[in-house]
C-alpha cells in the first residue's frame, strides 16, 4: 500500500494537488501525519501512553509471537499492516470486521474473520483498532465479548477536518446556486453530504465508487 501511495504522490504535478492529496491521506489516517504514524508504532508518547512497539516489548507476557488481529479491514487496517510487520512487533494472524461481505475473504494476504470468530480462534490476541471514528464502538464490542482492556490497542483519535479538506474558503467561493459536485471515490457519500450542507442550492452530484462493499453503503 505504501508503494502505491508513493507512486501516486510522485505523479502529482503541482503544489495544490499534493496539498489536497496529503490532506485526504491525513484525514484517512485519523488526522495523523506520516511521521505520527511511525511514532505511534515505534516509541512511547510524551504523555506516557504506550506506542504499539513499547506495549508489546515492555510487557513481559508479550513476545514477537504475540498474535495480533487488526480490527477493520478497510483503509486504516491496511495502513497498519506494513508497520506491524516491518517492526516485528508480534505476529499478524488476521483481520476482523463487522462487514459480512468482507468476512471469509482475504485482505492483504490475511483472512478476514467476524469479531466473534476472531476472539474464539485467538483468545490471547491483541486487537488493534484501525478506525478512529468508530474506535469507541469497536472497543465496546470487544469488551462485551470478554476481551480484556489490556488486549485492546488504539492510538489514533478522530478529529474531523471536513472544513479544511475539500471546501477551503480561499479556494472554493460561495456561489448562489447551480454548483455541480463530482465525488470521485465517494466511499459512503460523507463528502457529498458535506457538500450539500455547504451548498444546498446545488444542481447535481456525480458520485463514483469502484469498491462494491462501499458502493452498497
Amino acid at each position: 500500500m505504501w508503494s502505491d501511495l508513493k507512486m501516486i504522490y510522485s505523479k502529482l504535478q503541482d503544489e495544490e494537488s499534493t496539498f489536497i492529496f496529503m490532506k485526504r491521506l491525513q484525514y484517512s489516517l485519523g488526522n495523523q501525519d506520516m511521521e505520527r504514524m511511525y511514532e505511534m508504532v515505534t516509541r512511547k508518547e510524551g504523555n506516557g501512553q504506550h506506542s504499539l512497539y513499547t506495549l508489546l516489548k515492555e510487557r513481559g507476557y508479550y513476545s514477537k509471537e504475540q498474535p495480533i488481529i487488526i480490527f477493520g479491514a478497510g483503509f486504516g487496517g491496511k495502513v497498519y499492516k506494513p508497520f506491524i510487520e516491518g517492526y516485528k512487533v508480534g505476529t499478524l494472524v488476521a483481520f476482523c470486521d463487522n462487514d459480512r461481505q468482507l468476512q471469509g475473504t482475504i485482505c492483504e494476504g490475511l483472512p478476514v474473520l467476524s469479531v466473534e470468530e476472531a476472539n474464539r480462534q485467538e483468545p490471547t490476541a491483541l486487537f488493534i483498532l484501525s478506525n478512529a471514528k468508530y474506535s469507541e464502538e469497536m472497543k465496546g464490542q470487544l469488551l462485551g465479548l470478554g476481551v480484556g482492556q489490556e488486549r485492546i490497542f488504539c492510538s489514533v483519535s478522530y478529529e474531523p477536518i471536513y472544513g479544511s479538506q475539500y471546501f477551503e474558503r480561499d479556494i472554493i467561493r460561495r456561489h448562489t446556486g447551480g454548483e455541480v459536485f463530482i465525488d470521485g471515490g465517494s466511499f459512503d457519500l460523507a463528502d457529498t453530504i458535506h457538500f450539500i450542507d455547504e451548498y444546498p442550492k446545488f444542481r447535481k452530484v456525480y458520485a463514483f465508487e469502484p469498491d462494491s462493499s462501499n458502493y452498497i453503503k
